[in-house]
Formats: structure tokens, sequence, C-alpha cells
């Protein structure tokens, strides 16, 4: 079944604020999948249904992924795709993808490898990757559950892996919950010179 919420969304309608403001969507997603339907076309008439989007950049969630090949290099499929969406939308004249975010492990002794297959895939939109920290043991019930092993941050391999992204000049994204932002804030400490930024507020929970 194909997912469409275009009914539910056309129930409010809302005045748009300062239409004319330039406006860069920093993060976003698009997915191929038939239960989470949300590609080009949808992301296009959101775009313009009357804020003035300029530019986006696609943010990794596990969309589009290789199924075939080695495991490491998996998540390329992501910005094989992404690039791919990118190069239709600029073709439409519409706001256009102008920056890709991916995904790796950052601990793999492959990293090289695999931000490389990333830039060639991105079509010169490759700007950074996410590798989430976010773990949670308090039981509780999460929409979006965070998978990250313990003390991620901590781990020296992750580290290294991070300092590699600021030496390629790529930025480090990462989302994790309210209590881990001081393992957050040591691992900022520890790795100076790589652009960091913290997705979600640091998804505080229990409010």
């Amino acid at each position: 079944m194909v997912f469409n919420n275009s009914d539910w969304l056309a129930q409010v309608q809302e005045e748009i604020v300062d239409p004319d403001r330039e406006i860069i969507d920093p993060h976003h997603h698009l997915w191929p999948q038939a239960d989470m339907h949300y590609n080009v076309p949808e992301f296009l008439s959101d775009l313009t249904s009357g804020h003035n989007v300029v530019q986006t950049v696609f943010m990794e969630c596990g969309a589009a992924y290789r199924e075939d090949g080695p495991d490491h290099l998996k998540p390329v499929g992501e910005t094989e795709f992404v690039a791919a969406a990118a190069a239709e939308m600029k073709a439409k004249g519409g706001p256009y993808i102008a920056g890709i975010v991916g995904h790796a492990d950052l601990r793999s002794s492959r990293l090289e490898e695999i931000l490389d297959a990333h830039m060639d895939a991105a079509k010169g939109l490759f700007r950074g990757i996410r590798h989430a920290g976010s773990r949670d043991t308090s039981g509780a019930t999460l929409r979006i559950p965070g998978r990250a092993p313990e003390r991620l941050y901590a781990d020296e391999d992750f580290r290294r892996g991070l300092q590699l992204l600021g030496e390629h000049n790529l930025s480090y994204d990462t989302w994790h919950y309210h209590h881990q932002n001081r393992d957050y804030l040591d691992l900022v400490k520890a790795v100076p010179n790589t652009t960091m930024v913290l997705d979600h507020f640091g998804t505080p929970l229990g409010i």
C-alpha cells in the first residue's frame, strides 16, 4: 500500500509568513519505500506551497541502501538515490538539493574508501556524515529508538573517524537524547577541528 497523507494535510491551510524571505531547509529526508513514500513530487509540492525555499540539505535516513555488495558500502546507495533526485529537482526548475549528508560507520577501518564512494556518488553534493550516538536505557517507549552502542562518543576508533571527517573538510551530524549532552560536549572538545551539528535539540525525553 502506498502511503498518502495529502487529504490529512489539506485539512488546514496556514497563511504564509514573510513569503519573500529566502529559506534553506537544512535537514530533510526522502523515502522511496511504498509504506513511507515521500519523494521528489511530494517534496517539490511542499517546497513550492508558498514559502520561498531556494535550497535544501538531505539528511541520511537509511533510505535506498544498496541491496548487494559489501556491507560498508551499502549506505552509498542512499547518496546515489539522492543525487539522482537532486538532478531531477534542478531540471524541473524548482528548489534544489544543494548538499547531501550520508551515513558511514566512523569506526570503520575502511572509512576512507566509504567517503570516496560517497563523494563519487554525490556528484559534487556530498557535505558530511551522520552517525548517530542516540542511546537510551530507561525503558521508555520511543517512536524512533536510538540504536547506538554504549558510549559511542568515547570510542577511540569513532573519534579517529571523526577527525578524518575534518581533514576532508566534511561535517559531522548526530542526534542523541538530552541526557547524552555531556558526552557530546566531551566529544566536541576532543575533536575540535571537525564541524559538528547536533540535530533535534538533543531530543529531550519526558517532556
